[in-house]
């Protein structure tokens, strides 16, 4: 069972932001009940964003960004390959059949504990330094980070700046599209598309009934007809 995102009146919220996806996929794994693709969504939608927004802003803010960083990708790399091999192994991969599931999702669990270690480490850094307008700024743009990028674990693509951004822009779309195609269940925040009323020609095309828009008044008051 998820927990409600945290709200803007929550105290901390830069770090509540931040560790919330690592406290939703590690229920996801310690709920048998639950799909542990739910946690390599988590998880993986949570690398994606931080990478984007969090490791470009850590490196121009902090003394020590650029180590913390590169040190932190290290980290994450190795999370997002035994992501990216729990996720082959619950959809099929041949290659994978033979290993148990259990191992990968315990090599999931001790990935992320220490990603999230370290990860922690950079964003109490960031706090001592960043005013509370900035906070919330960058808390907004993780947010829409994690509701727009990818879904599914990409061990050899960067998703930070320049390039990365084009990359995390496809990804994003890709793997949403993948999730529609297959079903597959997306429990991180996402856009609700808004319903755009049906046109006489595509009425037309499905074989349905189109009903007339109403039409505004006439200019001299009088209702339409």
């Amino acid at each position: 069972m998820t927990t409600a995102h945290p709200s803007s009146q929550d105290p901390g919220l830069l770090l509540a932001e931040v560790e919330h996806p690592h406290e939703q996929a590690l229920a996801v794994l310690d709920d048998p009940a639950q799909n542990s693709l739910a946690a390599v969504t988590w998880a993986a939608a949570h690398l994606a964003a931080v990478e984007k927004v969090l490791h470009p802003l850590a490196c121009r803010t902090l003394p020590d960004g650029r180590d913390r960083v590169r040190a932190q990708v290290a980290v994450d790399h190795r999370l997002q390959l035994v992501l990216w091999q729990l996720d082959r192994r619950l959809t099929g991969d041949v290659h994978l059949q033979n290993v148990p599931v259990q191992s990968l999702e315990d090599g999931v669990r001790r990935a992320l504990q220490a990603h999230a270690l370290r990860e922690h480490a950079m964003v109490e850094a960031l706090r001592e330094v960043l005013p509370p307008e900035q906070q919330q700024d960058l808390v907004d743009r993780l947010a829409k980070a994690l509701m727009q990028g990818p879904t599914r674990p990409h061990p050899d693509t960067r998703h930070g700046r320049f390039a990365g951004g084009v990359a995390f822009w496809f990804d994003g779309v890709v793997d949403r599209l993948r999730d529609s195609m297959d079903s597959r269940s997306v429990p991180t925040p996402h856009r609700t598309p808004v319903p755009r009323p049906v046109t006489r020609w595509g009425a037309y095309a499905l074989g349905a009934p189109w009903d007339r828009p109403a039409t505004r008044g006439r200019a001299d008051g009088a209702p339409p007809s």
